[in-house]
């Protein structure tokens, strides 16, 4: 049904219903009726919505409710301040969507010690020998 949806735009419920299930020549209404017989278990299309951009998707409550969520994302030069901060400003903090920002980064960008010298990484820490856990 969701391929539908993506595929026709329909403009609600009852739109949707009447459309073309998927090119199967059968409108969703009887593809679901034809179902319901065949499973058993009642199904019912009792709202849709969808959402541009960038969304994850899960199921809550045991199957009983599926989820979308949909992320204002900024992806960025994690090395360059001007655009940092241009995204941040960008973000629309009124819409209720959740933000994550992409900053890309260089290990050890613009110091040459760093870049060169493993103690300042993760090594130092996994071979470091403890006394007393």
């Amino acid at each position: 049904v969701a391929k539908t949806v993506v595929a026709t735009n329909p403009a609600d419920v009852e739109a949707l219903c009447a459309t073309e299930f998927d090119g199967t020549g059968r409108t969703v209404t009887e593809t679901l009726n034809d179902l319901v017989l065949s499973i058993g278990e009642n199904m019912k299309v009792r709202r849709f919505e969808t959402m541009d951009g960038i969304v994850s998707t899960y199921i809550h409550g045991g199957g009983a409710v599926g989820v979308m969520v949909g992320f204002d994302v900024a992806d960025v030069n994690g090395h360059d301040m001007a655009e940092l901060e241009t995204a941040f400003r960008t973000f629309d903090r009124n819409n209720g969507r959740p933000k994550a920002m992409i900053a890309h980064t260089v290990r050890g960008y613009g110091s040459k010690t760093i870049t060169e010298n493993d103690i300042w990484f993760h090594n130092y820490f996994a071979n470091f020998k403890h006394k007393t856990a």
